[in-house]
């Protein structure tokens, strides 16, 4: 049977396996329950933010490769509940997701290029309106898509221009400026009305 050991903040008596190791203590073993611990690091990690985020970047940097294996198998570990917080967020703020994939296509240009490459295979029609427009663009036919105004919202920077009649050839240039999200809305709409 353990030995039972007092703690020194709550004062109930425990058996020894309740308290963690320390080597520096006499018995060998922390004053305090693990109980009174975890409360105690809890109320330090709400108290002391700044603090706490230090110590976590330098523990990270000491060893930068255990941390990210850390981080990968609890990721793997945690899938379901990773997707759930990530969703979350871009619920909240939804122009997060854009701005990740944006940020993603620029540090991997090879990727973006060979994802073009394929999308431009698969779909020779709109890759033909698309180039369309880009030289109409650059013709001075159609001004630049980024110095517009969503034309269905009113509110946000048009991002792109929208085939709204389709992608046959000649309505390659019948297109309105959209926002990301309005185009995106569009997009959902025209792929149902299709099916």
């Amino acid at each position: 049977m353990d030995k039972e050991v007092i703690c020194s903040q709550c004062g109930t008596p425990k058996p020894l396996s309740e308290f963690s190791p320390r080597h520096d203590r006499k018995i060998g073993h922390a004053s305090e329950c693990k109980e009174c611990g975890a409360k105690r690091r809890r109320k330090y990690v709400t108290t002391h933010p700044k603090e706490v985020r230090e110590q976590v970047k330098q523990r990270y940097w000491r060893d930068p490769e255990k941390y990210r294996k850390l981080a990968n198998e609890w990721g793997k570990e945690n899938r379901a509940r990773k997707t759930a917080y990530n969703r979350e967020l871009e619920k909240k703020n939804p122009e997060r997701r854009r701005l990740k994939a944006q940020r993603y296509r620029l540090t991997h240009p090879e990727w973006a290029h060979d994802r073009r490459r394929r999308y431009n295979k698969q779909n020779p029609e709109k890759a033909g309106a698309h180039d369309a427009v880009k030289r109409a663009v650059q013709a001075g036919k159609l001004p630049p898509v980024k110095t517009l105004i969503c034309a269905h919202c009113k509110i946000r920077q048009a991002d792109n221009y929208h085939h709204h009649k389709g992608y046959a050839k000649e309505h390659w240039l019948d297109v309105k400026p959209l926002c990301y999200f309005c185009h995106s809305a569009a997009d959902r709409a025209q792929d149902q009305n299709a099916h």
